[in-house]
């Protein structure tokens, strides 16, 4: 499976392939979609199509086709990750039937990872005889814009449409006119940014803000979504998050007002009144409480050099950048390189930092690739 990709950088990180799965597979999917099913209508303001979780209809089910088994989604979650490079939960695969008939469509869209959401995507076309006239064409954008079309695709018996969701991964897929349009979904989600992660944080955050004890969605019941209209919570006060957050773990003043402005300085927000935390943090790190935010490694030594020798600085630096992650999860969009990042700062040193502190490190950064893997 999955052989002869054409993998793209630009304008996200994608790639084509025209011979996807083996003649049986395609037979089995072929039977299947065009068979009697119970769709369900998704319908939303940019888009309306017929949708159907497949590993959930099947499961259990002894005629269930090979591309809901185990074995099968284990193989091509392994050619995913070699593909992008990046480590995806073997407990949270997703088969989803996809059906568009004339008159749907899906306009432009970058199915934005939030907290807790999937992060990889396989489309599988098998819309035959397809012709020009038929519409239903896969729009690779260059941005949020319906005009900036980077690349159109018609859909093609067999082909996959893999992708990397980011702030960047805008697509869209033109009005049908003549005959439906069938595929099927395969969705990853990232091992940083599972369902059980959601859980994770949201229980942890509820304690301190109410507000963070929204209910974690049932992947299956997610639907199409523009850019910060659903993964984000609206308001969230991730820089204060982080001061509590750090405050539960033991740490001092100092340490909860880096966190603070860490946080504050990741959120990029406009500061049109500076807020009271921010410039009391602002001063007990020994920064003009109205100057402008300091960088991160500022902010890291000036925390470092206020708690003294009460803490190394990689166990310093390991609890601000854990309670950062955490405190911006609920209205942050989900990257694998930002997390890679912060997991090098987190994971050697998780060992040290306080125990409750420690199993979420854990949760958030599983070791990957995994201790006697290549």
């Amino acid at each position: 499976m999955l052989e002869n990709v054409l993998f793209f950088e630009q304008p996200y990180r994608h790639f084509l392939c025209f011979d996807t799965f083996d003649e049986t597979v395609v037979a089995q999917a072929g039977a299947v979609l065009s068979g009697p099913l119970p769709w369900e209508e998704r319908v939303g303001d940019f888009f309306v199509t017929y949708r159907l979780d497949l590993r959930r209809l099947y499961m259990l089910r002894p005629d269930a086709p090979a591309f809901v088994r185990d074995d099968f989604l284990e193989a091509l979650r392994e050619q995913m990750q070699i593909l992008f490079e990046v480590p995806l939960s073997a407990d949270d695969i997703q088969v989803l039937g996809h059906r568009m008939v004339p008159g749907q469509r899906i306009g432009v869209h970058n199915d934005n990872p939030g907290l807790g959401y999937e992060g990889y995507r396989v489309v599988v076309q098998f819309t035959r005889d397809h012709s020009p006239e038929d519409g239903g064409l896969l729009n690779i954008h260059a941005g949020d814009e319906p005009e900036a079309v980077y690349q159109s695709i018609r859909p093609y018996p067999n082909m996959a449409f893999g992708f990397e969701m980011s702030a960047h991964s805008y697509h869209s897929v033109s009005p049908l006119t003549r005959r439906p349009r069938d595929a099927l979904i395969f969705n990853f989600w990232h091992q940083g940014n599972t369902p059980a992660v959601e859980r994770s944080v949201r229980q942890t955050l509820a304690p301190l803000f109410p507000d963070a004890a929204l209910s974690a969605s049932d992947p299956g019941e997610r639907g199409l979504h523009r850019d910060g209209e659903v993964s984000a919570t609206p308001n969230w006060p991730a820089p204060r998050a982080a001061q509590a957050l750090l405050a539960e773990w033991g740490m001092g003043g100092a340490a909860q007002a880096g966190g603070l402005l860490l946080a504050a300085a990741r959120s990029c927000a406009p500061e049109p009144v500076r807020s009271p935390e921010v410039s009391a943090a602002m001063a007990r790190l020994g920064f003009a409480p109205d100057a402008p935010l300091p960088v991160s490694e500022a902010i890291h030594a000036a925390a470092q050099a206020n708690v003294g020798l009460s803490t190394d600085p990689d166990t310093l630096r390991a609890a601000l950048v854990l309670a950062v992650w955490v405190a911006s999860a609920p209205s942050r969009m989900f990257t694998h390189e930002h997390w890679r990042r912060c997991a090098a700062q987190v994971r050697p040193w998780a060992h040290r930092l306080p125990m409750r502190a420690m199993h979420l490190a854990e949760t958030l950064f599983p070791e990957w690739p995994q201790a006697g893997t290549g």
